[in-house]
């Protein structure tokens, strides 16, 4: 049918900013995450190139970062969501929103893998708009650069010169030491030698 995958596309898209809005635990236990899925999986079926790989691209971002919710959403995988980024990638290497996804997935489920991620954010924070979806492309620049900020270690704080020490000039001896010593007083108040005063005839 055609515009069929629009539809569907369009309307999982709508999906999806819902859950935002809700919360993703909140949108998951309504059924928003498993609508999601199907009507993602649906465009991949009926076109995998619609929209650069829109499908692909939806159903990354939604195995990447709903939660995992027994009974509700245990079909949630990282694995899964990192490979059909990867897929959405493959078709459409400069698709700004992919790059950024992609990236993301890589640093929250990869992490060994952060160099990847800090070159596709760095292709996304440069990338030349799409005449056709210049808001949205510039969007997704800007929060690549964000990230790429966020992600660079800060700078090292600058390390000073302590101040010089300013002594005070010394003084001669002579001044400073004040007037030298008088004669050295005698042990004794009576400065007869104690030889003298112990037989000296009384």
């Amino acid at each position: 049918v055609k515009g069929a995958p629009a539809l569907y596309l369009w309307t999982a898209g709508h999906w999806g900013e819902w859950g935002l809005a809700r919360g993703k635990f909140a949108a998951a236990r309504s059924g928003a995450a498993s609508r999601v899925r199907d009507l993602a999986q649906t465009v991949i079926e009926i076109d995998p190139f619609f929209e650069d790989a829109a499908g692909y691209r939806i159903l990354g971002r939604l195995h990447s970062e709903a939660p995992s919710i027994i009974f509700i959403t245990g079909w949630v995988s990282h694995e899964k969501g990192l490979q059909y980024l990867r897929r959405a990638h493959q078709i459409a290497p400069d698709h700004p929103a992919t790059c950024f996804f992609l990236a993301e997935a890589i640093l929250d489920h990869e992490i060994e893998k952060r160099d990847e991620a800090i070159g596709l954010l760095e292709g996304c924070a440069t990338i030349e708009p799409r005449p056709e979806f210049v808001l949205e492309d510039s969007r997704y620049a800007r929060v690549a650069r964000n990230r790429l900020d966020a992600l660079r270690p800060a700078p090292a704080p600058m390390q000073r010169d302590p101040p010089p020490l300013n002594f005070p000039a010394a003084r001669p001896r002579s001044e400073a030491s004040g007037p030298g010593p008088g004669p050295r007083p005698s042990a004794h108040p009576d400065s007869t030698p104690l030889r003298r005063r112990c037989f000296r005839v009384q």
